[in-house]
């Protein structure tokens, strides 16, 4: 009856953390996570290395400062909406809409250099239970889109 119990006492921790770290590990949600967290879960999860952590740490500190100086989207989509109730035009509706192309780009370049460097540093196995993960995480959130 001992041996049940730890294996279920062990499913349940194990089920918590994989949805702690499948979620960004913050109760703010994928978008608020704050990087430093995340690194926190991706050290517990993946199990990496000081070196890993003192190899990724600065690129993530770099992320926390780029999520520090965000709001330019807010202040776009603020005026967007201050635009279009005074009135604006096609044409400023388009320059502020070539705005927004070019911020999300940006916002995806930057997520591809952070995938890089995160690629350069784990080992094969931990690439693999990164990518477990992240299968999970696209489960979760296709069972609850559905």
């Amino acid at each position: 009856m001992k041996k049940a119990s730890k294996i279920i006492v062990f499913t349940v921790i194990t089920g918590l953390s994989v949805s702690a770290f499948a979620f960004g590990g913050s109760g703010k949600g994928r978008h608020g996570a704050d990087p430093m967290k995340r690194l926190e879960h991706m050290t517990v999860m993946l199990d990496l290395t000081e070196s890993q952590v003192a190899q990724l740490k600065p690129v993530f500190e770099q992320q926390e400062d780029r999520h520090s100086a965000k709001g330019s989207k807010k202040g776009l989509m603020k005026s967007l909406h201050t635009a279009i109730e005074n009135g604006a035009g096609t044409n400023e509706i388009n320059a502020i809409a070539d705005q927004a192309a070019d911020q999300a780009r940006e916002r995806v370049l930057k997520r591809a250099e952070v995938i890089q460097a995160v690629q350069n540093v784990l080992t094969d196995e931990q690439k693999m239970k990164a990518q477990e993960f992240r299968e999970l995480r696209e489960r979760r959130h296709a069972k609850f889109s559905m």
